[in-house]
């Protein structure tokens, strides 16, 4: 809070949103069932490629560049996502054994896109949904010059 200034919480507007799940980098965005309600959240990792200038790219293409270009991503420091790795569970050919993944990774954001386990110590980008009542009062959004809402 400190960071974002967020004195007046009568500016947020609590949502639901279902959690974002990609598999693998080269998949397309699933959705899981799990719906969670708030007005504050982290970054998915689809709102993060929106925000870059390779949005030709497919995810998997992301280079360094990419994500050092992109205005989400400050000062080279890795954050969380939304974003979970979900693998299903699959049956051994041979044994004819369910395998049951372990389903603990996130995806992750440095200087490449990744998954990590979720005892990771990183950053964090949040996300806040705003009242359709805020006004920008200054400022342009960047670092240097924020927002300032009323």
């Amino acid at each position: 809070n400190k960071e974002y200034k967020l004195n007046n919480k009568t500016y947020l507007k609590e949502v639901t949103f279902k959690q974002e799940n990609l598999p693998t980098l080269t998949s397309n965005i699933g959705y899981l069932t799990k719906e969670i309600k708030s007005s504050v959240n982290l970054l998915n990792l689809t709102d993060f490629v929106n925000a870059s200038t390779c949005t030709n790219k497919k995810i998997n293409e992301f280079d360094a560049n990419c994500i050092k270009n992109n205005w989400l991503h400050k000062n080279n420091s890795s954050f969380w996502t939304m974003t979970t790795k979900y693998e299903e569970e699959t049956t051994d050919s041979e044994t004819k054994e369910v395998i049951t993944p372990e389903n603990n990774k996130v995806y992750s954001i440095s200087n490449n896109i990744d998954t990590t386990t979720i005892d990771t110590k990183l950053g964090v980008r949040p996300v806040v949904y705003l009242s359709g009542r805020v006004l920008i009062n200054s400022g342009d959004g960047s670092i240097n010059n924020p927002y300032e809402i009323r």
